[in-house]
């Protein structure tokens, strides 16, 4: 009753909606088994035994880029390397590295473009936010935040398997967290819409009071 007379008597303008955050989750189960796991490479050839007992294969692969462009000389030790060179590399990085490193580089895609679709939901709640006088925003500030950072972690975490992606990395999804926040939106809209009827239909809340 005291809601109602408040808006009777008070703002009697109608209020924006919050928006909804639609993505909630930076990966599947099978994307984080992925990110969290390490892999054994089986590569063979001439160079297998020196780079797994040295276990410099991510650098290895990065230098790969630049063999069609070296004239003949090693990006690694600057000296003339075997004309075999990339075909022995090409049939040990093909031992397993090389679909690690492309499904690594998948999941970051992934991850790259939810994380930009949650943070520009996150953008656009606080502008709806900040434009409502009515909102507490302390609730939502802290979770808000946490988002924030959450999605900034998962991103470093991402592109350090893209780097090494036969290394397992620690990395926990965000999911939780939107959730609660998605509550908090939801409560808060469920306000406003109380607020929009009472509005639209003041005749008759006047009487009810």
């Amino acid at each position: 009753l005291e809601v109602r007379a408040k808006t009777v008597a008070g703002d009697r303008s109608a209020r924006d909606l919050l928006p909804e955050i639609q993505e909630r989750h930076l990966f599947d189960a099978a994307e984080l088994d992925d990110l969290r796991g390490a892999v054994t490479s089986s590569g063979s050839g001439e160079f297998a035994t020196l780079i797994q007992l040295l276990r410099n294969e991510d650098w290895v692969s990065d230098g790969r880029q630049y063999l069609s462009d070296s004239d003949g000389c090693c990006p690694f030790c600057q000296q003339q390397f075997p004309v075999d060179l990339e075909s022995s590399l090409a049939q040990y990085f093909a031992g397993g590295f090389d679909q690690s490193l492309a499904r690594a580089r998948k999941i970051e895609s992934l991850v790259v473009s939810r994380a930009e679709a949650i943070l520009a939901s996150v953008s656009r709640l606080e502008d709806a936010i900040a434009a409502d006088d009515v909102i507490e925003g302390a609730p939502f500030e802290s979770l808000l935040s946490s988002v924030r950072q959450g999605t900034e972690l998962v991103l470093a975490k991402v592109a350090e398997k893209s780097q090494h992606p036969t290394r397992a990395v620690d990395v926990d999804d965000i999911g939780e967290i939107v959730d609660e926040l998605v509550q908090l939106i939801d409560a808060e809209n469920e306000r406003i819409d109380s607020h929009n009827q009472i509005v639209s239909n003041l005749a008759a809340e006047r009487r009810k009071i």
